[in-house]
């Protein structure tokens, strides 16, 4: 066991997980609706049945059992359904659904989203260091701006608001 593994890291770990895969699922979606809609459907369904909880054990956060389900199930049937149409007018015919393939796949578009965020989160120093950067130099510029006495301030007005390059000329 790593010595830098507490629950909080080993939850949000699992959660990361379920967001890839979840990310992954609708990825494939996606490519579905474009390329063949009887199998969107049928992962859709198959989505919409089978969700990735936000909470709960390691392997339902984590996506696995969603995983898990689809590797183990035998292949199946599926036509695209028209919803509402008459059936006399579809023209689809029934189309094999391996779910061990749509497994496969969606591990294959998480393992690719992985690599990407990996790519994205090593910027995050970057990023911290022109922020940090920007801010210093903000901070300087600040600095630089004349500081007005006190004693000028007229009728009670605070010192800031009588800046002598926003002052009114009384004369």
């Amino acid at each position: 066991m790593n010595p830098n593994d507490t629950p909080l890291r080993d939850g949000n770990r699992d959660r990361l997980m379920g967001l890839l895969t979840e990310r992954a699922a609708k990825t494939l979606l996606f490519y579905f609706t474009e390329l063949n809609p009887t199998l969107m459907q049928w992962l859709e369904y198959y989505m919409q049945q089978n969700p990735i909880p936000r909470e709960g054990s390691w392997d339902d956060v984590s996506g696995e059992n969603f995983l898990r389900k689809l590797l183990s199930m035998p292949v199946a049937q599926t036509q695209w359904d028209f919803y509402g149409r008459d059936k006399m007018f579809s023209k689809s015919s029934p189309l094999g659904v391996d779910p061990r393939n749509i497994a496969q796949r969606i591990m294959e578009i998480r393992s690719q989203i992985a690599k990407e965020w990996i790519e994205e989160l090593k910027q995050v120093s970057e990023e911290n260091a022109i922020l940090m950067r920007e801010t210093v130099t903000t901070s300087f510029v600040l600095a630089n701006l004349a500081v007005v006495d006190p004693s000028q301030a007229h009728d009670g007005t605070h010192p800031e608001l009588v800046h002598p390059d926003f002052a009114k000329d009384d004369e």
